[in-house]
């Protein structure tokens, strides 16, 4: 029986590690914009109110509108709050499972290919002992 502790599920260093390693090859490739050198953070929300958008600039109503339109939308400004943190935690997890996925099966795409090659040597060594 083996004392080994079983691997965790998810590495966080190496994932952390993997994803920054990919993101600097992809820049040194130009596959970013160089104005986009953030580096990664994750306190901004993925989804964002826009509050600009309760202004209105028609001649002789504007004001009325605006008044109305900006009274409306602090009505409704703390469920759309709620909401946009909640698609954003939602859109975070899933990349977080995406990103996941993608290292675990680049780990078993090289475990693929290192069998691959095993299977090719036992192959080659059984024919050469077969002659």
């Amino acid at each position: 029986m083996s004392t080994d502790e079983p691997k965790p599920a998810l590495d966080v260093d190496a994932l952390v590690a993997d994803l920054q390693a990919r993101a600097a090859e992809r820049s040194a490739s130009g596959a970013y914009d160089a104005a986009l050198g953030v580096p990664f953070e994750t306190g901004q929300s993925g989804v964002q109110l826009r509050p600009w958008i309760g202004r209105s600039t028609r001649p002789v109503v504007g004001p009325a509108l605006s008044f109305t339109k900006r009274g409306l939308m602090r009505l409704q400004q703390p469920v759309l709050i709620d909401l946009a943190s909640q698609v954003s935690s939602a859109l975070a997890r899933q990349q977080a499972r995406l990103d996941a996925e993608s290292v675990r099966r680049a780990e078993l795409e090289e475990q693929v290919a290192e069998l691959t090659d095993r299977v090719a040597k036992l192959e080659a060594d059984r024919g050469h002992t077969a002659d």
